[in-house]
């Protein structure tokens, strides 16, 4: 991993607005994200900028807790090797935040993605229930596909929503978000009748070709560390590991 501490950064910021909070809070340059729900990208704490409090560290970190619990929420850090201040990640361990949550950022240039073909596929302006069906259709109806539904509505950067199709059956589907020169691609979900069959190599194809067309040059996306499928899909599409990020929670 050859990626600096600024683009690490960088990318750390623009995943955040691809994947918006549904309320944001600034604490000493902190990043705070609340959300109610299942996702832990868009409820934890972004550390990448420290503006040094009167108290000091623990005087922050008591009102990052004092905070996330008004809301009923655990403190939960997202943690890079370019967290600010240096050492935070050792710091929450000794105050007793678990490690979880382990995930690498791959990036590529979008010149090589953009050639994958494949399967037919829809790009949409909005998430239908057909696209919700397909991406989230393992998760909880009740409480987890709501969270997210109201989350992508939150996207204020352009997006789209691709849905592959074959065999005239909906087969995979994923998203892309655009926040300056990148796009970011996640919700990545092939239907269990159709995996190791091409069907998501045809969507991020698609989706890089619209992120091509929105002016992106380069592309991320975020695969968890023990999803070993994942990692030889996108491999040979030409992604590389830039650097890994995980969650203390309390």
């Amino acid at each position: 991993m050859t990626v600096s501490p600024q683009c690490i950064r960088r990318l750390e910021d623009l995943a955040a607005d691809a994947w918006p909070a549904a309320a944001t809070e600034r604490l000493h340059g902190w990043r705070l994200g609340f959300t109610r729900g299942v996702t832990r990208r868009a409820n934890s704490v972004i550390p990448n900028r420290w503006d040094r409090p009167r108290g000091g560290l623990e005087a922050a970190l008591r009102e990052v807790e004092r905070r996330y619990r008004r809301r009923g929420l655990r403190p939960c850090f997202k943690l890079t090797s370019a967290a600010i201040p240096a050492g935070l990640d050792s710091i929450l361990g000794a105050r007793g935040y678990v490690s979880e949550g382990w995930t690498d950022v791959h990036t590529a240039d979008i010149g090589a993605v953009t050639a994958v073909g494949g399967d037919a596929v829809h790009l949409l302006s909005e998430p239908t229930p057909e696209w919700i069906a397909t991406c989230w259709s393992e998760r909880d109806r009740r409480t987890e596909v709501p969270v997210l539904t109201a989350l992508v509505g939150r996207i204020a950067t352009p997006r789209v929503f691709a849905l592959a199709v074959r065999d005239g059956q909906a087969a995979g589907g994923g998203l892309a978000t655009r926040v300056g020169n990148w796009a970011g691609i996640t919700a990545m979900l092939t239907l269990p009748g159709f995996r190791r069959a091409g069907v998501a190599r045809s969507v991020v194809g698609a989706l890089a070709r619209w992120a091509g067309g929105q002016g992106v040059s380069s592309l991320y996306l975020q695969v968890e560390a023990d999803n070993q499928p994942a990692r030889q899909l996108y491999l040979p599409l030409g992604f590389r590991l830039a650097y890994r990020y995980h969650y203390r929670a309390l």
